[in-house]
């Protein structure tokens, strides 16, 4: 005899479900870096992603210097080149609009002024700045790809994760990101019918996994069928069709599930199963101690009330899942 909670299990459903979008939470980031990424730093699967990552930090390389020892150089002939001389490094060092910021305020000089400068005005406030401040120790990160940049000025003590390696941590978890596991890009909502459909081909338009030059997002969902109740469904089905007598309880979540994610009635669901008992009715036959069963299928369960539904367990627990 099999009992069976509703929503249901984590395995993948087969299609998509019905969603209500007003229900959920709005998170403004993911669709503010949808909107904002350039397609150069937009990608299809996390493998691409890490060997992007992978391959800047390969061509990188950091050092401490001491902040009056940088050099600010720029030539009448290019009013708008401005490179740095850094100590220990050959070349002349191309400073991004972000690392320039930063040495701006090492020396509490305003950015936005300097930026419009011509590039030999900046260089002698800079340098000025850099020489009249207090001498301090500061990391930079230096890139070399067709010319040496320099991509961040920080204290000595800066530690730095790499995007690689946060990319290779979520490998571990969602593999390609691609549907392989279940945490993967997220599916696309049909406006028309509010049918969410999670398999769908990542394009530069669907994915939302990001990178630039100095910074990493990423936004994986579990939506491959909502609550799977449709896994639930089936479990009823196969019971009736090998003759195996199923009590069904239904949790008040697993009503709302039914009611957004499937057509089925509520009708339509309890003449699946051969008994329906109420969720809160403690005097039901399968809240006995004694009732026998061949088997319970609690889904969802987290691992957490799984051990305390344990026979023997400590802490509160359902004696009709004690039957197990």
């Amino acid at each position: 005899m099999t009992t069976i909670l509703s929503p249901a299990s984590r395995d993948a459903a087969s299609g998509g479900f019905r969603t209500d979008p007003s229900r959920g939470d709005r998170n403004a980031r993911v669709s503010s870096e949808w909107f904002s990424r350039p397609d150069d730093e937009r990608y299809l699967s996390l493998s691409d992603l890490h060997a992007v990552t992978l391959a800047r930090a390969d061509r990188a390389s950091a050092r401490t210097v001491e902040s009056r020892a940088i050099r600010v150089e720029a030539s009448r002939d290019n009013a708008e080149r401005l490179t740095l001389a850094v100590p220990g490094q050959v070349e002349l060092v191309a400073p991004t609009h972000w690392s320039f910021g930063q040495m701006c305020s090492l020396v509490a000089a305003p950015s936005s002024y300097l930026r419009n400068l011509p590039a030999p005005l900046a260089a002698i406030n800079l340098q000025h700045g850099l020489l009249s401040h207090r001498a301090e120790l500061v990391k930079t990160l230096e890139t070399e790809d067709g010319r040496v940049e320099l991509r961040a000025v920080t204290g000595p003590d800066y530690g730095r994760i790499w995007g690689h390696e946060l990319v290779g941590a979520v490998r571990k978890i969602a593999s390609d990101g691609t549907g392989d596991t279940n945490w993967k890009v997220p599916g696309v909502i049909d406006w028309a019918t509010m049918t969410h459909n999670p398999y769908v081909d990542i394009t530069k338009e669907t994915t939302t996994l990001y990178a630039s030059d100095r910074d990493v997002f990423l936004f994986l969902v579990d939506d491959t069928g909502a609550t799977r109740i449709v896994l639930d469904v089936r479990a009823l089905e196969v019971c009736r069709m090998l003759g195996v007598e199923a009590h069904l309880v239904v949790s008040q979540a697993g009503e709302m599930a039914r009611a957004y994610e499937t057509d089925l009635t509520r009708e339509d669901l309890h003449a699946l199963a051969d008994y329906v008992h109420p969720v809160k009715d403690v005097g039901a036959s399968i809240a006995s101690g004694s009732f026998r069963t061949m088997g319970m299928l609690i889904a969802p369960a987290r691992c957490a009330r799984w051990r305390r539904w344990r026979p023997g367990s400590r802490g509160r627990s359902s004696p009709a899942l004690l039957t197990w």
